[in-house]
C-alpha cells in the first residue's frame, strides 16, 4: 500500500519521557492528498504513519500521535523532510 502512498513531511515527536521518535507520514489516497489542510482532511482515515523503526502510529490531529502497539501519547515537535 505504500508503494503508491505520498509521503508528507516527516515528524519529530516526544514521549513524555522524553524518548523522541520519527514518524514517516503518507497519505494514500489521491483525494485525501487534495484535501489536505482543509476541513475534508481527517488524519484518523486518511493518513498511514509509522515510526522510523517500523511501528504503527495514528496520527490523532494536530500535534498529537499515537503508538498502536502500546497507546503511548506522542507530541510532535519539528518537522524534518524524509
Amino acid at each position: 500500500m505504500l508503494g503508491t502512498a505520498r509521503r508528507l513531511t516527516d515528524v519529530l515527536a516526544t514521549a513524555p519521557d522524553g524518548t523522541l521518535y520519527r514518524i514517516e507520514r503518507f497519505v494514500s489516497d489521491p483525494d485525501a492528498y487534495s484535501a489536505l489542510g482543509t476541513s475534508r482532511f481527517d488524519p484518523r482515515t486518511h493518513c498511514v504513519c509509522r515510526t522510523s523503526s517500523g511501528e504503527k502510529v495514528a496520527w490523532l490531529g494536530g500535534q498529537a500521535y499515537q503508538l498502536l502497539k502500546n497507546g503511548l501519547n506522542l507530541t510532535a515537535v519539528d518537522r524534518r523532510r524524509g
